[in-house]
């Protein structure tokens, strides 16, 4: 843990860039809707709408007892 703070300037500028390149790629997608005025449920980076469906499942394919 001691020698991750002993990175070089040429190291830290291309995690800083990755880090940033990937949140870009994660939340670019999802404005493609809000800026046409389509409303919905805000996605997730990454999984999109997915974890709602998840959560709409689970309630309608519960077994009644």
């Amino acid at each position: 843990m001691g020698y991750f703070l002993y990175f070089s300037a040429e190291t830290w500028t291309l995690l800083v860039a990755f880090v940033t390149l990937l949140l870009v790629y994660a939340y670019w997608p999802y404005g493609t809707f809000k800026k046409l005025g389509i409303s919905g449920p805000k996605p997730v980076p990454f999984f999109g709408t997915m974890l709602n469906y998840r959560r709409v499942c689970i309630t309608l394919f519960k077994p009644h007892l």
